[in-house]
């Protein structure tokens, strides 16, 4: 079984799946994927996930995530990194 959080294009699941295949040849019979999010439309591969919890076709920014967030945004919702925004704000700004 192999877990991935997101099912895009598929490229990345398929190198993993023919890597494991001829490394282990035979010992690989049933290999099975499972994804919190899959999306098909971005599928550049005859693979699909076995399972998947949402499909979707909307980017994904998980909670964990800087992307898209103002500096303020990331100061208040990530007090641990305000050292680190701070001697980086300069350079953000500048952009």
């Amino acid at each position: 079984m192999i877990v991935d959080d997101v099912h895009d294009t598929g490229i990345s699941i398929d190198k993993i799946i023919s890597t494991l295949s001829k490394a282990c040849k035979k010992n690989t019979p049933n290999i099975k994927v499972a994804t919190t999010y899959f999306k098909p439309s971005k599928n550049k591969t005859s693979r699909a996930p076995d399972y998947f919890i949402h499909e979707t076709d909307q980017w994904l920014v998980f909670p964990h995530e800087l992307d898209g967030l103002e500096v303020q945004e990331i100061i208040d919702s990530k007090p641990e990194l305000h050292k680190v925004i701070n001697k980086i704000k300069p350079i953000l700004q500048n952009k």
